[in-house]
C-alpha cells in the first residue's frame, strides 16, 4: 500500500487572507430563518403534546386507579394497626386490675388465717404431733426446682 502525501501550500507573504465578513442583512435573514423553524418545531412538539392516544389514558387511568386502591387499603390497615393497639391498652390496664384486685384478695384471706387455731385443731383433733428439731433434716440444693425423692435423704 502507498502512503498518500498531504499536500502543503505555502501563502508567500507576511500576512494571513482576510476572511470577507458577512453582510449584516444576510446574518439577521439567516436567524430570522433559524427562529420561523425553531417556532414551527416548537409549535409541532407542542401540538403533540396536547394529544394524547388512547392507550396512554387507559395506562394513566389504570396507574390512578392503582395508587387509589393503595391508598385505601393503607388507610384502612392504618386504621386497623390503630384500634388493635387501643384494644390491647384496654385489656392491659383490665389486667393490671384484675391483678391488683387479685393481689387485695389474697392479702385479705392470709390475714384471716390464723395459725394457732390450724395449730390446735391438728394436734387436738387429728392428733398430730409438733416435730422436734433432730427430726428435721435440711438439704442443700444448688437449684431451686421441684424433685420426686426416691429414697431416704442421708443423715448427716
Amino acid at each position: 500500500m502507498e502512503k498518500k502525501r498531504a499536500t502543503v501550500r505555502y501563502i508567500s507573504g507576511n500576512t494571513a487572507r482576510q476572511l470577507q465578513a458577512v453582510p449584516e442583512r444576510k446574518r439577521r435573514e439567516r436567524q430570522e430563518k433559524q427562529k420561523k423553524e425553531l417556532s414551527q418545531s416548537v409549535k409541532k412538539n407542542r401540538e403533540k403534546a396536547l394529544q394524547m392516544s388512547m392507550g396512554y389514558v387507559l395506562f394513566l387511568a389504570a396507574v390512578t386507579i392503582t395508587v387509589v386502591v393503595v391508598c385505601f387499603n393503607y388507610l384502612k390497615l392504618h386504621a386497623d394497626i390503630s384500634a388493635t393497639t387501643s384494644n390491647i391498652t384496654n385489656l392491659t390496664s383490665s389486667i393490671d386490675t384484675l391483678t391488683a384486685q387479685n393481689d387485695a384478695l389474697d392479702y385479705s384471706i392470709n390475714s384471716y388465717t390464723d395459725v394457732n387455731y390450724i395449730v390446735r385443731v391438728a394436734v387436738e383433733e387429728l392428733g398430730m404431733v409438733q416435730a422436734s428439731k433432730d427430726q428435721v433434716s435440711y438439704y442443700k440444693s444448688t437449684e431451686s426446682e421441684f424433685m420426686k425423692q426416691f429414697t431416704d435423704v442421708p443423715e448427716e
